[in-house]
Order: C-alpha cells, then sequence, then structure tokens
C-alpha cells in the first residue's frame, strides 16, 4: 500500500511538519536562558556572602582592638603621655578651645598608616589583611564640683578609644570608637 499525496492528507497535516522542531528549539533556548540566570545569580549570592562574612571578621578585628584600648585605659595610664602628634597611638584631644577645632585623629590616615602613631593589637583570628590598629584620646577631666566649667586633676578622666579592623580583604575596613570614663 502506498503512501498518500499530501492532497489526500487530512486538513493542515502538511503545513505542521516543521513547527515541532521550531517549539523544540523555542522550548530549548528558554531552558538554557533560565540556567544561565540560575548560574549568574548564584555566583552573585556567593560572592555577597563573601563580602558579608569580610565584613564580619573586620567588625570583629576591630572590636576585639577597642576592648584592648579598654582593658589598657583601665588599668590607667599617665596623662602625661598624651600628646598632638599621637605619639605611641595616645594622643590629646582636649586641646580646642573657641574658634580652635578639635582635632579628629581617627580621621587622619596617616595616624593608621604610620606604626609610630597606633597601636596594634594581633587578634587571635587567622587570615586577617592586617592585625587591628587603636588610638587612645585623653579628652581632659570631667568637673565634680558644678560651679567649675573645667576638671582638674584628681576629678575622673575621659578618654575615646578609636580602634580599626581589617577582614581578610585589604579593603573590608570597620571603625568603632568609644568613649570611657574613668573615676
Amino acid at each position: 500500500m502506498s503512501r498518500p499525496h499530501c492532497g489526500a492528507c487530512p486538513t493542515g497535516i502538511a503545513h505542521q511538519r516543521g513547527i515541532v522542531i521550531i517549539v523544540s528549539l523555542v522550548i530549548l533556548v528558554t531552558i538554557t536562558i533560565i540556567a544561565v540566570t540560575s548560574m549568574s545569580t548564584s555566583g552573585l549570592e556567593e560572592r555577597m556572602a563573601a563580602n558579608h562574612r569580610d565584613r564580619e571578621v573586620a567588625f570583629q578585628s576591630a572590636e576585639a582592638a577597642l576592648r584592648a584600648g579598654e582593658r589598657e585605659v583601665a588599668t590607667g595610664i599617665s596623662s602625661g603621655l598624651f600628646d598632638t602628634a599621637c605619639t605611641n597611638g595616645l594622643c590629646k584631644g582636649y586641646d580646642c578651645g573657641v574658634g580652635t577645632p578639635c582635632a579628629k585623629y581617627w580621621l587622619d590616615a596617616g595616624i593608621w598608616d604610620d606604626a609610630n602613631n597606633h597601636r596594634t593589637y594581633a587578634a587571635p583570628f587567622t587570615g586577617l589583611a592586617a592585625p587591628g590598629k587603636y588610638i587612645v584620646e585623653f579628652l581632659g577631666f570631667i568637673p565634680t564640683n558644678p560651679r567649675e566649667t573645667e576638671g582638674v586633676a584628681g576629678d575622673p578622666r575621659v578618654y575615646r578609644i578609636t580602634a580599626v579592623g581589617t577582614g581578610t580583604s585589604p579593603h573590608s575596613r570597620v571603625m568603632l570608637q568609644s568613649t570611657y570614663k574613668l573615676d
């Protein structure tokens, strides 16, 4: 028995012979686009997670350095060791008055770049790009007598501790500050 000629085929079958391959190709292209997009999104999420972890490591390093500075203040530092050059990370932060802005040592990149101007705390973390660093600013005395405008030796002392921590990448840095009152 011979196959019927297209003229004898049911209506429309002769015109549908190539549509299956076109539909298959469209579905294949759609699946490929979805797969590539998923892989790209997955890579982006992986980088975001790594950056978040690196920032957390930097935060922990800064926190450890900040606590080291607070412990140092708690044990007592002579107010005579502080100067405006931030020698050995001890900064004099109260020589400012009307018309003279107070120094913002923590914003000076030279303080953090020069090892003579900050203190280093090697946290027990592995893989850090740099150890934690901190400075201690002596801000002055708090007057205990309400009639006085300035404190004197023997009054409670106020310090500001600023710490910088770096994560596993030198590009992730966190800066923390605390104010510490010592009676």
